[in-house]
């Protein structure tokens, strides 16, 4: 079974307290950029309270870093450039994005500072023409002949917990979530009207028109977090070997993609 691509990865840091580093700095440190965009909202309840956000691109990857009360989420996605114009799902190549969100984290964890626990998530899909062709995928992947090409709404999930190399007081939740995907992209064409504008108006303003393109995939979500045994705080460099095995945890499951990878 080949490894499947990414759409999405994202790391995250669980502490108590405040955390010590401003947004500006740490955006910085994991990027090496400064952030092009801010934006402050609230998170839902029962949590609430205020949810900065801080975004940039470099070209190849869009960077977001996401700040709410005791935690920091910190996610990359495929930058618009290196999205083909006839694919309507956006992937990254698997192995390298991995590597490249772990080394960027990795660069972090000294800012940070003590963490309660560390989670890796990642987001997989292979491309298919429809939905019926993605439960068709997951069925196979997961030995499963009730799932037909008439499956609505298809989640299988599995956690099996194992202990850490890297920590004798560390256990490691590994879910797998299989699922189908349907992504839906705007595409934008200067050779198309605007939506709610006459042709005419449209051509002679230079606005552009939009598609919707709609795609489908059988979906794979691998998230791994961490477990202490004696409930204790992990020091930066303990994160540091944590996050390392967490992503080749990360390739073995993804290259693995079904139940038996678990065990």
């Amino acid at each position: 079974m080949p490894a499947w691509n990414p759409h999405g990865l994202t790391v995250v840091w669980f502490f108590d307290g405040v955390l010590s580093v401003d947004r500006e700095t740490l955006f910085k440190a994991l990027t090496n950029m400064v952030p092009q965009g801010q934006q402050m909202g609230q998170a839902p309840q029962p949590a609430g309270g205020q949810v900065w956000t801080l975004t940039g691109q470099d070209g190849r990857y869009n960077y977001q870093t996401t700040f709410q009360a005791n935690r920091v989420d910190f996610a990359i996605t495929p930058a618009p450039p290196a999205i083909p114009p006839d694919q309507g799902m956006p992937l990254m190549d698997g192995s390298s994005a991995i590597d490249h969100i772990i080394n960027m984290a990795i660069r972090a964890t000294s800012l940070i500072g003590e963490s309660s626990r560390l989670a890796f998530v990642g987001d997989f899909a292979q491309p298919t023409s429809n939905v019926a062709e993605a439960n068709h995928e997951l069925a196979t992947i997961l030995n499963q002949p009730s799932i037909t090409e008439d499956t609505v709404d298809l989640v299988f999930q599995m956690n099996i917990r194992r202990p850490m190399q890297s920590l004798r007081d560390m256990q490691m939740n590994r879910v797998l979530n299989w699922n189908t995907v349907v992504v839906q992209t705007y595409v934008f064409n200067a050779q198309l009207p605007a939506a709610g504008l006459f042709p005419g108006v449209a051509s002679s303003m230079g606005a552009p028109g939009m598609q919707i393109k709609e795609s489908f995939a059988a979906g794979l979500r691998i998230d791994l977090n961490t477990h202490s045994i004696l409930a204790r705080k992990i020091s930066a460099p303990e994160q540091d070997a944590l996050f390392t095995e967490l992503s080749e945890e990360m390739k073995k499951l993804n290259l693995a993609n079904s139940p038996a990878g678990l065990l």
